[in-house]
């Protein structure tokens, strides 16, 4: 192998070592749904909409939660529950917000009756995840 052709080779490998670190960091700041979102869910939500009698016919907990919410239309308003990329569509946001009467829904802020009211960060890290793609 000659040296310019191992100069590219150096710096292919480079390249790719540099594009597949920057995809990594892109992936680790956007928010994830098993990494991010369903602790939430587990912590904030999941007593009431759990699979054994859910809320609202709604199962938050760990292996129903994405599937009920994502893309799937809301019983409540004209909304989907999670519009990936858009959060101000989705109506999940809005009932955590208390948005959820001027957005054509029902009932009660989320999490009603708990105590456990979802944090302000924690809504902006379930407003970012939808925002970027609701990413399982």
């Amino acid at each position: 192998m000659t040296r310019l052709a191992a100069y590219r080779m150096l710096v292919l490998g480079l390249a790719i070592l540099a594009g597949s670190a920057a995809l990594a960091r892109q992936s680790e700041s956007e928010p994830s749904f098993d990494r991010d979102i369903q602790p939430i869910f587990d912590l904030r939500c999941a007593t009431c909409h759990n699979n054994d009698d859910p809320v609202g016919g709604l199962t938050l907990e760990m292996h129903f939660a994405y599937d009920q919410i994502v893309g799937v239309p809301s019983l409540q308003s004209g909304f989907k529950r999670v519009e990936p990329g858009n959060s101000q569509q989705s109506y999940l946001l809005h009932k955590i917000v208390g948005t959820h009467i001027s957005a054509g829904g029902t009932g009660f802020a989320m999490p009603a009756f708990t105590g456990n009211l979802i944090r302000p960060e924690e809504i902006r890290l379930i407003e970012a995840w939808i925002d970027t793609g609701a990413k399982k």
